[in-house]
């Protein structure tokens, strides 16, 4: 999917913050992504994949998930409550 709808999330979301899962190749910087690296795992069964578990201010999720896109990220999870 190459288009992005900007939503308002933190109108929705009782949470500051909410955590995703992303698999892409290592050294992938979250910063870029207004995000916290939580976790950084190697996906054994696929040399050079990597999960990165990350935190993303609620607000900033819509950009967090483009940039992170452009990055060249898959979106695999989005932890909700």
């Amino acid at each position: 999917m190459d288009k992005w709808i900007p939503v308002d999330a933190g109108s929705v979301c009782l949470y500051d913050g909410i955590v995703i899962s992303l698999l892409g190749k290592d050294g992938w910087n979250a910063e870029r992504a207004n995000s916290t690296l939580l976790l950084q795992q190697p996906i054994i069964t696929r040399p050079g994949l990597y999960r990165h578990i990350v935190e993303v201010d609620i607000r900033q999720l819509s950009f967090a998930l483009q940039k992170s896109h452009l990055d060249g990220l898959a979106v695999e999870h989005i932890y909700g409550s």
